[in-house]
């Protein structure tokens, strides 16, 4: 498996574990998508980790845009992103978010993604 999801308390956490491709991600966005899909319309927060990806195709970057254009009308309160690379923010900048809709933010580790959502009174144990 190239990715892990969890889902405590309205959290969504995905690992990314490796370069991801077309099929990775479409896997990957389906599984999201029946999690959110089962809140029913509750808010929800997603912690993304890329800190062990490489990277991704441009076709999977391509399906990541077009679910970020889908979560734009869903009740996502929040994103953090995990990516310690400079490179690969500014590739996923470039080639996913294209909507200014979602409250987002990079972080170099988990602990500090963690701690912004207790800043935005997320009520969950970390």
């Amino acid at each position: 498996m190239k990715y892990q999801i969890t889902v405590k308390d309205y959290v969504i956490s995905i690992s990314v574990l490796t370069i991801f491709n077309h099929y990775d991600t479409n896997s990957m966005v389906k599984n999201l998508t029946e999690i959110i899909d089962g809140f029913d319309g509750q808010p929800f927060y997603m912690l993304i980790d890329l800190s062990m990806s490489d990277g991704g195709t441009p076709e999977a970057f391509e399906q990541t845009r077009k679910f970020n254009l889908w979560l734009d009308e869903q009740n996502l309160k929040a994103k953090a992103i995990v990516c310690p690379s400079p490179l690969l923010k500014n590739i996923n900048e470039s080639r996913v978010r294209t909507s200014d809709k979602q409250l987002i933010k990079y972080f170099e580790d988990i602990k500090s993604a963690h701690s912004w959502f207790d800043e935005l009174s997320l009520q969950y144990v970390i």
